[in-house]
């Protein structure tokens, strides 16, 4: 345990630590709209709302004229409209803080800037959009009262996070906007205010993804309406600022690999490279003269740093 702790430390030692908190303030809607659901937006760059260092995707389908997935941003405070020509407004009546806040779609991501940056610690406000908690407060068309006639049925509305780093998942949380699976009625409930989660689980990440999941289910798939909202993301990340300087120094390839990765430096002198996992391990230790191609079939799958004794890093993905 000594020997991670001290590898850790060396390994955090050559990162330097950023901290941006997003609250969607600070931004032009379209003209007499109090939401920007990418039709026709002037904010959106290759398909991303980019609020720095983070990037919200946006699919806006013109043929049709519907916002298809993503991400909108808004500033709607309708806490009371029924239905689904109420897509953008929180079920609280506005943002958590400011006038600025996302709703989100099923299955949709949010993606950082910067390859180089690695975060660990996450945080944001979430709660129900309005027209979710509606349906499944009363019912509606589509959809069933959450908890039936009864009150008993043991309905549930959560949204998965899963954070990932290059494709690998490191961490996964179930957040809960609507729970009726209490034995005693009186428990149960949908969420209706701005409530709070974080993240710091010490492994990297760079994608952030959501996914939404209902016990009201049918021949298409979920019932309930699959938006939720968020606001107040806080982002804290390791800018790797030995690797940006020697970042040329070590070529990885193929990246991500299955059996074989070849390591490549610009020095022509022997060097010692470890391999180190996630957990701080050298798991391989080897010296190098300018490259060679390494077996790694027998590394567990994850995400692999490759330090040189100058100090000089990089990393790859074990699939």
């Amino acid at each position: 345990m000594k020997t991670i702790t001290i590898i850790m430390s060396i390994m955090l030692a050559t990162f330097a630590k950023a901290q941006y908190t997003i609250d969607f303030e600070n931004f032009t809607f379209p003209d007499s709209l109090d939401y920007d659901n990418g039709s026709d937006s002037v904010n959106l760059e290759d398909g991303f709302f980019e609020f720095y260092p983070l990037k919200f995707p946006n699919l806006y389908n013109d043929a049709w004229g519907y916002w298809e997935s993503g991400w909108a941003i808004s500033s709607v405070k309708d806490s009371v409209t029924v239905g689904f020509t109420n897509l953008y407004a929180s079920r609280p009546g506005g943002a958590a803080s400011g006038d600025n806040y996302v709703v989100g779609q099923n299955n949709t991501e949010i993606i950082q800037f910067e390859e180089s940056y690695e975060a660990n610690y996450f945080s944001f406000k979430y709660t129900n959009s309005t027209y979710a908690a509606l349906s499944m407060r009363d019912g509606d068309m589509f959809a069933k009262k959450f908890g039936g006639q009864s009150g008993d049925d043991p309905d549930y509305f959560f949204l998965r996070m899963k954070l990932s780093l290059d494709s690998v998942e490191v961490f996964s949380q179930d957040i809960f906007l609507a729970d009726f699976r209490f034995e005693d009625n009186s428990q149960d409930y949908i969420v209706e205010d701005w409530r709070e989660t974080d993240y710091y689980y010490g492994e990297p990440f760079n994608k952030i993804s959501f996914q939404l999941f209902s016990s009201d289910t049918g021949a298409f798939g979920i019932n309930t309406p699959l938006f939720f909202c968020l606001d107040d993301i806080t982002i804290e990340y390791f800018i790797n600022s030995t690797n940006e300087i020697n970042k040329n120094n070590i070529k990885l390839f193929p990246n991500p690999t299955k059996d074989f990765i070849t390591i490549q430096t610009q020095n022509h002198q022997t060097e010692t490279f470890q391999i180190i996992d996630l957990y701080g391990r050298v798991v391989r230790s080897m010296q190098i003269i300018g490259q060679q191609t390494l077996d790694v079939q027998d590394l567990a799958v994850g995400i692999y740093m490759v330090r040189g004794e100058d100090g000089s890093t990089s990393r790859f993905v074990k699939q």
